[in-house]
């Protein structure tokens, strides 16, 4: 893979990477918020009985994440394609020089 590609890919991948490391610690730190005395036991349990739900969640959020970016890049794409080719099809204007002269003969010949 090239480094664009590289780059690309990292900037696709790494918010969906972050989701699955870091929604365990979320709910890791709600639990020591919600419950201060609690053991570890207690903690352990609590994360086995959440887990399914937090991995159902995290999945949900990467889901949306893929389609948002999917949707946000397929939208910028096809707009500036649009775009671009609108440009490409509008009369350019002429220089400043020439629209200069242009008024100096018109002024001179009225």
């Amino acid at each position: 893979m090239d480094e664009a590609g590289a780059a690309s890919s990292a900037q696709l991948l790494s918010p969906i990477g972050m989701q699955l490391v870091l929604t365990p610690i979320h709910l890791l730190a709600l639990n020591i918020y919600n419950e201060p005395k609690a053991a570890l036991a207690e903690r352990a349990q609590q994360a086995g009985r959440t887990r399914s739900r937090a991995r159902a969640r995290a999945r949900s959020r990467t889901l949306t994440l893929i389609l948002t970016l999917i949707l946000t890049l397929t939208l910028t794409l096809t707009l500036t394609l649009t775009l671009s080719r609108w440009a490409a099809s509008c009369p350019r204007p002429r220089s400043r020089a020439w629209a200069a002269s242009a008024a100096r003969t018109a002024w001179a010949a009225s």
